[in-house]
């Protein structure tokens, strides 16, 4: 399945190469010479290149402070247990963060509802919980099981 992002990145780039070619010149019309014609056509790739590097910007893609903040609860648990934490609880921030990010990557997104009404998104190896009645940035330490929402 190719992603509906890509084909639209295509499409708007065989338009825009479409346009550079010049329908030939009418009667008395003045007629561009090869350099003037190469320099257009060498302008407006460099527009198209300075779009896509805009899009998509490799070096910035995996960077994420609310992914930093949860490898930084994560470590220190592999280390003990030699395993990745079932779950966390976290606030907005880094919910929509973390959300952004799968997005960003093209991550499948798993969101589920838990029985007390909270959300959960799978990320990596880990579930995270929202929670509404904390800070947005908060991360919870790591824990084992669901507990039910006091």
């Amino acid at each position: 399945m190719i992603p509906r992002r890509d084909v639209l990145s295509g499409s708007v780039v065989g338009g825009l190469l479409g346009t550079i070619v010049a329908p030939a010149p009418a009667d008395g019309a003045q007629v561009t010479t090869d350099a003037e014609a190469v320099k257009k056509i060498a302008d407006a790739l460099l527009g198209v290149a300075n779009e896509l590097r805009l899009q998509r910007d490799a070096s910035r893609m995996f960077v994420s402070q609310a992914l930093s903040g949860l490898r930084d609860q994560m470590r220190p648990y592999l280390r003990a247990r030699r395993r990745f934490p079932p779950y966390f609880d976290v606030g907005f921030d880094i919910w929509v963060g973390v959300y952004d990010w799968l997005v960003a990557t093209h991550q499948p997104i798993v969101v589920t509802t838990l029985k007390d009404g909270r959300y959960t998104l799978k990320v990596m190896l880990t579930t995270i919980v929202l929670r509404s009645d904390v800070d947005g940035d908060y991360i919870s330490a790591p824990y084992e099981e669901l507990e039910a929402a006091s």
